[in-house]
């Protein structure tokens, strides 16, 4: 089997860590290629390494529309796949344009919430054009149950699969303790994290003005990552929330934490929060639905709790009251990339 991957941009972020879940976990010759070509150098290297081959076809936005279907057309040819993948607004557009290949798309978002962030007043026009691109695929697979209910009021072609990551083993404690000394905090302090992009749809004014207004002494948040609202974060913040930009090693962090935190007003399904559990934090998250998924996976597992403006406190003391028995590792098994492509190689296997 021959299975090309397509994505705006190669480099370690969502939905890019669901295609690395499914190169790492299906056997088949496998293509990624990268539309304009502002890819990581690091992760290029590291697929072919692993005897992947990458595509760049390096084209602009200006262009995508004009000369983008000819391009990939060209390359499309040249390979053959039994089976192409694309993930990314404009990805679907382009691979919508193309016949005589097996075509699968996944969706990593609610559109109807997401695009209103993104493109503001012209939003619903993109909500319009995607779906209208999504009717030309033979199955379009959304990332979550709660983004399938959404996808499948307009689309007849379409599933779920809840995203996966690979699950690696840690020395936690070593690492915990490692974190922790160097932010010059206690073994008994609790930490909460949240990590991504510093912006209003992760909402994150209000999730710091929620800790700075609820948080006790022992609390700690740490902030991960960066974005327009930094400075805006840095101005409102306490002594106790902790401000620490971009880390390439966000998991020891993870692995430092005791709950995972979002007020996020949309999602689709968080590849931060299942690494987040994958390294035994708890959950704390607005209540949306994505995250309301996320924390009933398992009904036999406790995850944390959702929360809104009037419940931030009371939800919060629940998790902690949770952190001395907390058993979040048992959901690994789920939330697998191996579990994930099995999924995956099954719809492909449709189109051979």
């Amino acid at each position: 089997m021959k299975i090309v991957y397509i994505i705006t941009n190669i480099k370690n972020c969502g939905p890019f860590s669901v295609i690395q879940g499914l190169l790492d976990n299906i056997s088949a010759s496998k293509y990624v290629i990268s539309l304009f070509g502002h890819d990581d150098k690091s992760v290029i290297k590291n697929l072919e390494d692993n005897g992947i081959t990458v595509i760049s076809l390096k084209l602009s936005r200006s262009n995508i529309f004009f000369k983008g279907k000819k391009v990939l057309k060209k390359v499309l040819d040249e390979i053959n796949p039994d089976v192409v993948h694309s993930h990314g607004l404009l990805p679907d557009y382009l691979l919508s344009k193309i016949d005589n290949h097996y075509k699968v798309s996944t969706i990593h978002n609610n559109p109807y919430e997401d695009y209103k962030y993104n493109f503001g007043f012209m939003g619903p026009f993109w909500i319009w054009f995607h779906l209208r691109s999504l009717k030309h695929f033979d199955k379009v697979i959304g990332c979550s149950k709660s983004v399938y209910d959404v996808l499948e009021k307009k689309l007849n072609n379409c599933t779920f699969i809840c995203n996966g990551i690979n699950i690696d083993r840690y020395d936690k404690d070593t690492i915990r303790k490692k974190v922790r000394d160097e932010l010059n905090l206690a073994s008994s302090d609790i930490i909460y994290i949240y990590a991504g992009v510093l912006s209003n749809r992760k909402n994150v004014l209000t999730l710091i003005n929620y800790f700075n207004d609820y948080h006790d002494d022992n609390e700690y948040l740490l902030i991960l990552g960066d974005g327009p609202l930094k400075e805006k974060c840095l101005n409102i913040k306490s002594e106790n929330v902790l401000m620490l930009g971009h880390q390439a090693n966000v998991m020891d962090y993870y692995l430092a934490s005791d709950i995972y935190i979002s007020a996020s007003l949309s999602e689709g399904f968080s590849i931060s929060i299942l690494e987040a559990l994958s390294a035994g934090n708890l959950l704390l998250l607005s209540d949306i639905p994505s995250h309301r998924e996320m924390v009933c996976l398992n009904p036999d597992i406790y995850l944390g709790e959702v929360f809104y403006k009037n419940n931030f406190k009371q939800n919060k003391d629940k998790v902690c009251l949770r952190l001395n028995d907390n058993n979040s590792l048992e959901i690994c098994d789920i939330i697998s990339a191996k579990k994930m492509a099995d999924l995956y190689l099954a719809e492909y296997e449709v189109g051979e």
